[in-house]
């Protein structure tokens, strides 16, 4: 088997690539913040590819489909969670006239164990984290149904404009299971 050739860089093309690791795990931080608000159409304008052909072939994908070109991906992200929000927003309502939109709705995902690497040229990176959250949605007799989730989050990111921008998302639940409304009620335990 024939060694892998070692790099040979700079100290300043190792502070650019330590800089550049940092901005893709600050890129995908602030993606956690958009989407755990529901600020999606933010998320997409502010973090997601500009270039044309980029903007063709992005793809964000996870376990209900796979979503090719911004077109897409808004159609999907924006406009079919923002018409599913109003939908639970309504259920809502049936009991609790007053209730505000968002309400009985919640979700957090926090990415952890995160890897970023980057290309040879500094001008793509894939990131790697694994997620551990939980969703809560409105039920129709007025209560909330929640459940822990379990999976991991990848991206590919590319560099316009001297800024990183995500490309492609693939976030799946590798497992999603209802939370116990008592610790130790569910069959499984705690």
């Amino acid at each position: 088997m024939a060694k892998k050739k070692k790099i040979v860089r700079s100290n300043e093309e190792r502070i650019v690539r330590v800089w550049d690791i940092e901005q893709v795990k600050d890129l995908m931080s602030r993606r956690t913040v958009y989407e755990a608000n529901g600020q999606h159409a933010e998320e997409l304008d502010e973090l997601w590819v500009k270039t044309p052909d980029y903007q063709a072939t992005a793809s964000l994908s996870n376990n209900l489909g796979y979503f090719v070109g911004m077109g897409d991906i808004k159609a999907y992200y924006v406009d079919g969670i923002a018409a599913k929000r109003a939908e639970q927003l309504e259920l809502v309502r049936k009991t609790r006239p007053e209730a505000e939109y968002g309400n009985s709705v919640m979700n957090a995902h926090t990415y952890h164990t995160i890897m970023v690497e980057l290309a040879g040229d500094g001008l793509s990176a894939r990131y790697l984290a694994y997620d551990h959250g939980h969703q809560t949605d409105p039920q129709e007799d007025g209560t909330a149904k929640g459940y822990w989730t379990s999976g991991h989050l990848l991206a590919d990111l590319v560099k316009e404009d001297g800024e990183w921008k995500i490309w492609h998302i693939k976030s799946n639940h590798d497992l999603s299971m209802p939370a116990a409304a008592v610790p130790g009620a569910m069959s499984f335990g705690f």
